[in-house]
């Protein structure tokens, strides 16, 4: 038989318990914090550079029909909604121009340069010449 007294287990070993209960709430408590506060300042200061694009397919649930684009996209708008019927050359989806339009605007001068420059040897010159003939940039 065991000599333990009336009432609960002795002061001093229930004082080290309430020690090593404690030191293992506040050990927890310090973990977490240290990843709530790590990956929240992780997700703060990180930059997200841009989207995710990636190709698609619409598939319809009586015959599989794939809609796809040659070069691909950003979808702008749908105009076909589900259970509409579509025929052959309908519109389904518009895809976002925005990317071509950023795309296109560094070529721009390189294409209008030219087109100048052919304009200008065409028009007839002040002297009376016919205007054939090229100057070199």
């Amino acid at each position: 038989m065991s000599t333990m007294a009336i009432g609960g287990p002795k002061p001093a070993a229930n004082k080290t318990v309430r020690e090593s209960i404690k030191f293992h709430l506040i050990l927890g408590f310090v973990i977490v914090l240290v990843l709530v506060v790590g990956l929240g300042g992780w997700a703060s200061t990180v930059l997200i550079s841009g989207a995710l694009i990636a190709p698609g397919q619409i598939v319809v649930e009586s015959n599989v029909k794939k809609v796809q684009h040659p070069t691909g996209g950003v979808v702008g708008e749908v105009r076909a909604r589900d259970g509409d019927l579509v025929k052959a050359g309908d519109i389904v989806v518009r895809l976002d121009d925005t990317v071509t339009k950023a795309n296109l605007a560094p070529s721009s001068p390189r294409i209008s340069t030219p087109r100048r420059r052919v304009r200008r040897a065409c028009r007839p010159s002040s002297a009376g010449s016919t205007g054939s003939n090229f100057r070199r940039p």
